[in-house]
Parts: structure tokens; sequence; C-alpha cells
């Protein structure tokens, strides 16, 4: 029987490996919500959250258009669209910003700021904070 020696040096939370198991983690919390258990809903927020940070970390590592950040925002995209039951009393009306982002060609490579004026001035300062966690570039044509 052969042994493999333990790692020396943890392999850290921007390797390809960890984001990946944290968007898995991050999914079978969604999927989990599905049971409809006391507090299914936290779970649904938990996974969105969780979501949210590995589809920044894998922007920033992996880049935007690498397979894995597209596929953790289909997979963000699933929470929204596919749940259990939420009503706008819920946590979740925080989080929709991030929904209309990933809507149309995602991830866009640069935004210009006149466009987002579909959000109110409260949600386009969020949306723009989300847009450069994925380095996104927010320009204005003034610029």
């Amino acid at each position: 029987m052969l042994f493999h020696p333990a790692p020396r040096e943890p392999i850290g939370e921007d390797h390809a490996i960890v984001i990946e198991l944290g968007w898995r983690f991050a999914q079978a919390n969604y999927l989990t919500h599905f049971f409809g258990h006391a507090g299914f809903r936290d779970d649904l927020i938990f996974s969105i959250e969780g979501h949210v940070t590995m589809l920044s970390r894998s922007s920033r590592v992996l880049g935007n258009h690498h397979p894995t950040t597209r596929a953790i925002a289909a997979s963000l995209k699933l929470c929204f669209d596919e749940q259990l039951d939420w009503t706008l009393d819920d946590r979740i009306r925080n989080w929709l910003y991030v929904r209309r982002v990933l809507d149309g060609d995602f991830p866009p490579d640069r935004v210009e700021f006149d466009s987002l004026s579909d959000y109110d001035a409260d949600e386009k300062w969020m949306v723009i904070k989300f847009l450069q966690r994925l380095n996104v570039e927010v320009f204005s044509k003034y610029e």
C-alpha cells in the first residue's frame, strides 16, 4: 500500500480546486433548500452569498471568460430562477440587483456608466461595486 505524504503547504483559497469546492458547497446549499425544512430560505440566501463570493474569486483568479467562472454565474442564476419559494419580504430582495447583472451577455468586458440608468441610485452603486468585484471596467463616455 502506498502512502502519500501530506502536502507541506496548503494550496490557498485562490487555487482553482478550492474555488470549485466553494462553488460546489454553495450549489449543495441551494439544492438542500428544496427539501423545504425549517430555515430553507436561509439556505437559499446562504447559497446566493456563497455563489457571489466564489464568482468574485473565480473572476479575479481565473478570469471572467473561464469555464468555471461562467458555470458559477449560471449556477447563481438558477438560485434566483428556480427556487422552492420566496417572497419580497425575504432577505433575497437585497440580492435582486445581482440577478439583473447576470442577464444578457455575461460577463461584459466593459460597462458604460450611462447604461445603468435602469437602476435606482442605491442599486446603481451596488451594481458598480459588484461589477468591479468581477473585474469589469465601468467607464463614462465623458472620460
